[in-house]
């Protein structure tokens, strides 16, 4: 994958958690680590401005998708 391939991929990215961003409740709050809690706004913010605690929020957004396709949130909670 080439670079323009890449930014593409990860602007696409960046569109669907903004997207699902808009849909958590307005209550909704985050903690990342030593990074502390962000509420809804805080977290768009961090991923529209793409600095660390952005790019940390779209890994852990990639990541959940990936474990969804490859069905491991399924069998996970199928398993308890």
């Amino acid at each position: 994958m080439n670079e323009e391939e890449k930014k593409k991929q990860l602007e696409t990215l960046k569109e669907i958690v903004l997207m699902k961003i808009a849909t958590m409740p307005k209550h909704y709050k985050l903690s990342i680590g030593g990074e502390g809690s962000f509420n809804k706004v805080q977290i768009a913010e961090h991923v529209n401005k793409m600095d660390d605690t952005g790019k940390q929020i779209l890994d852990m957004e990639l990541r959940f998708i990936q474990a969804l396709s490859r069905g491991e949130i399924t069998k996970t909670l199928t398993s308890v």
